[in-house]
């Protein structure tokens, strides 16, 4: 990129272009998935575990004296999610997916080693390119604004899967507590001084090639037919 704002939000405009093809492709798939309960709950499954571990992380990452408030709404909110995920789910079956194994899930596996990739890329930028004091804090802050952008497009376009299929399920609640998380982080971003960092984009593109994959195994074991009226 030739010049940089101050805010990192605008770094994922950029990254778009690398998913031209996935995102489309992936809304359309979820729109077709909702449709087929057995697939559907496997998929909200697979979200709730991702929720999960991100609230997990949280906790063992940020416990101690300097844990601030919005840290900790941070965490109850994202164990939240798990949960008003994991309700759908059993929703959709209330005895089905009892826990998270992998015959619950969608793509287990690849699902999981999202975030700890995520977490391996985010730990390399940090000891390559910031100063050592910023560096616990400013991986919270990364880590967390990567998931939270990736969020602000996944959970709109289950919404709108789910009004299209007209299920009784939402996950507005959700979108709106998202939101709030990019603002707050953004913010956090700024003010340690990272917000407008040139190799940022780089680390876009490492979680846009980590949801790559993962989006695409989750199609290729979950695969339902293009309907036609």
């Amino acid at each position: 990129m030739n010049s940089m704002t101050s805010s990192p939000t605008s770094f994922a405009d950029t990254i778009a272009a690398d998913e031209i093809e996935l995102r489309p492709a992936f809304e359309r798939w979820m729109e077709r998935v909702v449709r087929h309960p057995d697939r559907h709950l496997r998929l909200v499954n697979t979200l709730s575990m991702l929720e999960h571990i991100g609230s997990a992380k949280i906790a063992r990452t940020q416990s101690g004296s300097a844990i601030d408030a919005e840290t900790l709404q941070h965490l109850a909110e994202e164990t939240r999610h798990a949960q008003v995920l994991k309700k759908i789910a059993h929703g959709i079956d209330p005895d089905a997916a009892p826990d998270y194994a992998d015959e619950w899930l969608l793509a287990g596996p690849t699902a999981r080693g999202y975030f700890a990739r995520l977490d391996v890329g985010v730990r390399s930028f940090v000891r390559e390119f910031l100063a050592e004091e910023i560096r616990h804090r400013a991986a919270y802050l990364l880590v967390t604004w990567l998931v939270e952008l990736r969020a602000a497009w996944l959970y709109p376009a289950y919404q709108s899967a789910l009004k299209g299929a007209d299920l009784r399920f939402s996950v507005r609640a959700i979108i709106g507590e998202e939101e709030r998380h990019l603002e707050e982080i953004t913010e956090g971003m700024e003010r340690l001084g990272i917000a407008d960092h040139p190799e940022l984009l780089g680390l876009l593109r490492h979680e846009s090639a980590l949801f790559a994959r993962l989006a695409t195994e989750v199609m290729a074991v979950a695969p339902v037919e293009e309907e036609y009226s």
